[in-house]
């Protein structure tokens, strides 16, 4: 990751910000009409030409450290883009797993769903029978019982030993 920036990163900033600009344009260009115009005030052309040519050189040289500078911090951001898209790109994945997880587990909760309405269309159907038999089957059921009941009795009493 780059460090935060120091006053002179801040100063370089500023005036390669300024280079492009199109206030350095203009100033460029209202500067080199001067040093054109330089002759008609009394300098001669080879003392303008001189100082012309020795400028444009110290500024071609100051302009590649600034495309330098500005290349370097360009590449310090494409890594830091970078390390963050790899950052991304592992939550985008973390996320992916979720998703199959909670895939699986609604295709679980589905089944699940399926085998409880499963049972409760047979409890359903269980207590449709209990509902929609008569209640004479009930009374005949009960008797049926109560005559069971007797005879277990009966076979109780024959079976009892004799009292002393």
């Amino acid at each position: 990751m780059s460090q935060s920036p120091n006053k002179l990163d801040i100063i370089t900033a500023k005036i390669t910000s300024w280079i492009g600009s199109t206030s350095s344009l203009v100033t460029h260009t209202v500067i080199f009409i001067g040093v054109m115009l330089a002759p008609f005030f009394g300098f001669t052309l080879e003392y303008v030409l001189l100082v012309l040519t020795t400028i444009v050189s110290l500024e071609a040289i100051y302009l590649s450290i600034f495309i330098q500078y500005t290349v370097n911090r360009h590449s310090e951001t494409l890594q830091d883009v970078a390390e963050d898209i790899e950052d991304v790109a592992e939550d985008v994945e973390e996320v992916t797993k979720n998703v199959e997880e909670i895939s699986e587990d609604v295709v679980e909760l589905s089944e699940d769903v399926e085998d409880i309405s499963e049972d409760v269309d047979v409890i359903s159907s269980s207590h449709r029978q209990i509902i929609e038999t008569p209640i004479s089957d009930y009374d005949k059921l009960t008797n049926t019982l109560r005559g069971l009941l007797a005879e277990v009795e009966r076979i109780r009493s024959q079976q009892a030993p004799p009292k002393s």
